[in-house]
């Protein structure tokens, strides 16, 4: 303690992030570790959002803190909206012709089609092309018995949007979203809503405390049904995502 090991740790990961060519840092950290936040403070690192009551810590919820250091520009920013045609309502007999339900072995086919879709898939991690064999681990990583889940919703067989998320253990037990992507030629606005009104469904019935949502600010789909169903903005990641050449601001949300 106070003897400059932090600093000189600090010292060595900025260095060595700079000669790899990373044009930034992100790191997290929780409310109560206050030595901690003024370290990362001191080089740079600003508080770019946080989960409230994120982690549970010696008997009590605190709050947990993501930050974030700029190394380099990050330029060009995409800020528009994937979709710019906001709607002011979701018709009733589109929302009757929605299923929702946990994705299963025989939906493989229809994950593929989706997670190739280089439309829809801007507002996740995921890149196409993705062959059958990706898809196919990418499915048997859900264990529900390890707090690995993904709700799908569905057009008779067709998959219209995926909700893929983790919950269950302690200091983190509240769902979180991992991976979130709707089909953005078809109703994807009440996919959106389905996929979300399902995981309030599901930390309603199993009692979890809070759901955290991390998605692009540009999808504006799935940014419009959190904002719908009363999740709160808690910040955002800057620059996290890099989609079409684009840097993306990757939004925190929180319910309730």
């Amino acid at each position: 303690m106070g003897k400059g090991v932090g600093s000189a740790l600090m010292n060595e990961a900025i260095r060595l992030a700079k000669e790899l060519g990373c044009r930034k840092i992100m790191l997290g950290t929780t409310e109560g570790n206050e030595r901690a936040v003024r370290l990362y403070k001191k080089f740079g690192f600003k508080i770019e959002a946080y989960e409230d009551d994120g982690v549970y810590i010696e008997g009590s919820w605190r709050k947990n803190y993501i930050m974030g250091l700029e190394l380099a520009p990050c330029e060009p920013k995409l800020e528009r909206p994937l979709l710019t045609h906001l709607p002011t309502s979701l018709p009733a007999t589109s929302k009757a012709d929605i299923n929702v339900r946990q994705l299963m072995e025989h939906d493989l086919d229809e994950l593929h089609r989706l997670q190739n879709c280089t439309e829809s898939t801007k507002s996740s991690h995921r890149i196409p092309p993705i062959t059958k064999e990706e898809a196919k681990r990418w499915y048997e990583e859900l264990k529900s018995m390890e707090g690995k889940y993904c709700i799908a919703c569905f057009k008779g067989d067709k998959i219209l949007g995926y909700l893929r998320f983790r919950a269950g253990f302690l200091p983190f037990p509240s769902p979180r979203f991992e991976e979130a992507i709707v089909d953005v030629n078809e109703m994807p606005y009440e996919s959106a809503d389905a996929i979300v009104r399902a995981v309030k469904d599901f930390r309603e019935r199993y009692g979890y405390r809070r759901i955290f949502a991390y998605i692009p600010e540009t999808s504006s789909p799935i940014v419009g049904a959190l904002e719908h169903h009363s999740f709160n903005k808690a910040g955002a990641m800057k620059c996290y995502y890099f989609v079409d050449g684009y840097y993306v601001d990757v939004a925190l949300y929180g319910y309730p």
